[in-house]
């Protein structure tokens, strides 16, 4: 009698994420190897007078090899336009090797879906033409794709640190959640 090898599949439940911001590059480089250090999956920086988010994120790839790296920003219609947002993250996973994540904060405008759904498709289409109702796009291009992408892409997470509920307009748009825990700047990522 033989036996089949057991398959096993690794099944994320909720990992450690460290929220980051500092006064100065060298300071968030040493609190992204200190978090990866206590264990943290993934680290996100927040939005501060520091600099933009994602490109202090892709500056801190070579620092912190094996984790997720993200930017943690609020958008509205006065934010970035999704295809540039798209093309950003995009840079973001090139430079990380995959490992990239956006994750938006409250408050959820009525525009984040169609944000969220004009990002994804130029992630994975790399093209969209788009009638709006809040981002029209005529012929928004995508030209370098994401490492991730045959995988799950770059990642959307939404910050429910606040105890908001997740905005019904974002059933199924997003990936992952962000939770509190007791500690401020640290939080718990998983399904929503």
């Amino acid at each position: 009698m033989t036996r089949e090898p057991r398959s096993f599949v690794l099944v994320c439940v909720a990992v450690e994420v460290h929220l980051l911001a500092a006064g100065d590059a060298a300071t968030l480089r040493e609190q992204a190897k200190e978090a990866v250090t206590e264990g943290a999956a993934a680290v996100f920086i927040t939005e501060s007078s520091l600099g933009d988010p994602l490109v202090l994120a892709a500056g801190l790839a070579a620092a912190v090899p094996d984790v997720r790296l993200g930017a943690r920003m609020t958008f509205s219609a006065r934010s970035r336009h999704p295809a540039m947002l798209a093309r950003e993250v995009t840079s973001l996973d090139l430079v990380c090797g995959g490992r990239s994540a956006v994750c938006f904060t409250p408050p959820f405008a009525d525009t984040l879906a169609e944000a969220i759904t004009l990002c994804r498709a130029l992630w994975e289409v790399g093209e969209v033409v788009s009638e709006g109702p809040h981002f029209p796009v005529r012929a928004g291009r995508n030209r370098a794709r994401p490492l991730s992408q045959g995988e799950t892409g770059p990642i959307v997470v939404i910050d429910l640190t606040g105890g908001e509920t997740l905005p019904g307009a974002l059933d199924g748009l997003i990936d992952l959640v962000l939770r509190p825990t007791a500690r401020p700047a640290v939080c718990v990522m998983e399904r929503p």
